[in-house]
């Protein structure tokens, strides 16, 4: 009886192991099949956008674009108005000046390269970067370093990608060009959260400015949001990556003060410049790893703006980017009750910094100024972190002593200029960006 007894149980000890194979057996092969299937339709899409008729990837391989053009009236109707959806700017026009006019840009930009000793065409586009979608992108390869030891950079990480912008027309001639140089390199070696201007060049033809700043492949403070992600996707269309408002995730309380920190000193740099930095916003906040900062000022000087344009405030601006990071919601002007205050709705309840300084910014008839921002408690005691940056950077600085040396007359004249004397849009041409990165 005994044997019988451990025979059956040995052969229920075998038989359950053998079942638990057996699943663990037909889970893998069902793994396999499904990995299969997922395989075979991201094939077929691929093969499906390459062959697309509009597809612009395969397109821009060739430097000189032949895009069709359209019949005049085609662009009114509903219809026709979406034939063309990559978001290259020339297959919105519909005359072939302006496909000129924008080959004769990117030939510029080639011949800018070709020339340098820094810098090396790759022709090869990167879409999708930005909101703006009339902007073309290019990366381009670096074909030496020196530009970045002018940065001070750090030596453990040097980086090797660039950004350039082709802006409108300008009402600078090619005189100012050693003052504007002489500012961008004053900003850059004195105030380091803010992202410097490496070089400007101006198209003599058409009198458009080419500015060329560091690409950070971290991405902005936007993506960090909105996808936890500290790379930049430039890979994803802008209305998918933030097509839904409110789809973000809130930061924790120190990465807001951290940041919240830097943004001010940032804001407080330009302003000693003599530049309030009217671009605030999450998308020009660039992540240098825990370090924030500041882009688009350069936009001042060459976007057509005119003295009658109603700027908002920094304050207001920074105010608006504290509630995106607070909720993790966009800012919308209906957030704005008709007393001034602030109408929180669906949104969780702030802790009492957050709300302190929510209510300094946005309290009707407020005072608020960077200073007495950053002597609240929530930006006052910031916890100190050493990082890399673009420029001799000491987090354990004070604010009193931070700042040295003052722009020269000329500069602050410049400054002046191009807040008050900007010649009004119907003397520039639709903006064209032509964006680069550097690989």
């Amino acid at each position: 009886m005994r044997v019988e007894g451990g025979i059956n149980t040995w052969y229920a000890l075998v038989m359950g192991m053998g079942g638990c194979i057996g699943l663990l057996l037909l889970g893998f092969i069902s793994y396999w099949c499904y990995k299969l299937r997922q395989d075979r339709r991201r094939k077929r899409s691929a093969v499906a956008s390459t062959s697309s008729r509009y597809e612009s990837s395969r397109l821009l391989s060739r430097t000189n674009l032949d895009w069709p053009s359209l019949p005049s009236g085609s662009l009114k109707s509903s219809s026709s108005g979406n034939l063309y959806l990559s978001p290259i700017p020339e297959e919105f026009h519909n005359d072939d000046d302006m496909y000129d006019e924008v080959n004769r840009d990117k030939e510029f930009v080639k011949s800018f390269c070709d020339a340098s000793e820094e810098y090396m065409w790759l022709d090869r586009p990167a879409l999708y970067m930005g909101k703006n979608r009339t902007k073309s992108m290019y990366l381009l390869g670096r074909a030496s370093m020196p530009q970045l030891g002018h940065a001070n950079f750090n030596s453990d990480k040097r980086f090797t990608q660039l950004l350039c912008t082709v802006f409108p027309p300008s009402k600078y001639a090619a005189a100012d060009l050693p003052l504007l140089k002489s500012f961008f390199k004053h900003i850059q070696d004195v105030y380091p959260r803010v992202l410097p201007v490496l070089d400007i060049q101006q198209i003599p033809e058409t009198n458009k400015m080419v500015v060329v700043t560091p690409y950070v492949p971290q991405g902005s403070l936007k993506d960090y949001i909105f996808h936890r992600c500290k790379t930049a996707m430039v890979q994803i269309p802008y209305h998918h990556k933030y097509k839904r408002h409110g789809s973000g995730k809130p930061l924790g309380h120190s990465t807001i003060a951290r940041y919240g920190r830097d943004i001010l000193l940032g804001m407080q740099e330009l302003q000693q410049a003599g530049l309030p930095y009217y671009q605030l916003h999450s998308g020009n906040v660039l992540l240098l790893g825990d370090q924030a900062t500041l882009s688009g000022y350069e936009s001042t000087f060459f976007e057509p703006t005119t003295s009658e344009t109603i700027r908002p405030s920094p304050i207001k601006l920074f105010g608006q980017l504290i509630f995106e990071m607070v909720f993790g919601s966009e800012w919308s002007p209906n957030r704005m009750r008709m007393d001034g205050t602030l109408s929180y709705g669906t949104l969780n309840a702030s802790t009492d910094q957050f709300q302190d300084v929510l209510d300094v910014i946005f309290a009707p008839n407020s005072t608020a100024t960077i200073e007495t921002l950053l002597e609240m408690p929530l930006f006052r005691r910031s916890t100190p972190k050493i990082v890399r940056s673009f420029t001799r950077r000491d987090q354990l600085l004070e604010v009193k002593t931070q700042y040295k040396r003052q722009p020269t007359r000329e500069m602050q004249e410049l400054v002046k200029a191009a807040l008050k004397n900007v010649p009004p849009p119907e003397e520039h041409e639709p903006m064209v960006s032509i964006v680069i990165q550097v690989a």
